[in-house]
């Protein structure tokens, strides 16, 4: 495993977002990056990338490098928060590889998941490519108790409890 690779996320993972508690103490850097051929929706208390090539819109996210000593684990994690199963085709997001562009316009291979049309189709873009701006758009008190708020939408129907 090339624990080089780092992970592009877009929403509740960012830094400074409700889950960034998953990286604990692996990360090594963040640097913030666009991927292109994507459409973010809004799951209500978290976003979902869809692949769409011929989308214009940037999708905006950071780039989170993790130490290689925790990558395996790191990986693990996030993959369960995903409810991403490699052996299993039914799950909501599926991680792949794909590039992603950083403000110095350097073009890096990122692992992102994505989401399954058939879920993610029925919810509503944000058309801005961005979570945390939508987020701020949207609501008016802290980001963490807005989210806590909508728990019975998480985990597609399982609540925070």
């Amino acid at each position: 495993m090339d624990t080089s690779i780092p992970f592009f996320v877009y929403g509740t993972l960012i830094p400074g977002q409700p889950n960034d508690s998953y990286w604990g103490e692996s990360v090594l850097k963040t640097e913030p990056a666009v991927y292109g051929h994507g459409r973010l929706v809004s799951l209500n208390a978290f976003p979902m990338l869809l692949e769409d090539i011929d989308s214009e819109t940037g999708i905006v996210g950071v780039l989170v490098y993790v130490s290689a000593a925790d990558y395996a684990d790191v990986m693990s994690t996030i993959d369960q928060l995903e409810e991403y199963d490699p052996e299993n085709g039914d799950s909501p997001y599926q991680r792949v590889l794909r590039e992603v562009k950083t403000e110095a316009a350097e073009v890096k291979t990122a692992w992102l998941y994505l989401g399954k049309p058939e879920i993610g189709n029925q919810y509503p873009t944000i058309e801005s490519g961005d979570w945390v701006l939508y987020l701020r758009s949207i609501q008016s008190d802290g980001m963490t108790q807005w989210w806590r708020e909508k728990g019975e939408s998480l985990l597609f129907g399982r609540s925070l409890d």
